[in-house]
């Protein structure tokens, strides 16, 4: 048996395996990575959603007025109070 042989098939193969393992690491790690940045614009919470959220211009008198404003099909968004106090509400029930 030639010692030298199985010497650099040994290191050959090995540097083969540890490159594939981080192969298969960097490609879980940007799976992830997807899924969560996912999370974030589509989620319920409309994380993503809050921060580029516009200011509607209308002034409501009672949370029940911004509700059925919201009901009516108008969206998700920063709906503001006559006393001047804002609260963002969602289109969804539950959320």
């Amino acid at each position: 048996m030639n010692n030298k042989g199985f010497a650099i098939t040994t290191i050959l193969y090995g540097t083969l395996i540890l490159f594939m393992l981080l192969l298969v690491s960097m490609l879980g790690i940007l799976a992830i990575y997807k899924g969560n940045l996912e999370k974030l614009i589509n989620s319920n919470n409309g994380t993503r959603d809050v921060i580029t959220i516009k200011k509607s211009n209308q002034v409501f008198n009672s949370e029940e007025e911004i509700k059925a404003y919201i009901n009516a099909g108008n969206g998700r968004g920063l709906y503001c109070l006559s006393d001047n106090t804002c609260k963002y509400y969602s289109s969804r029930p539950g959320v």
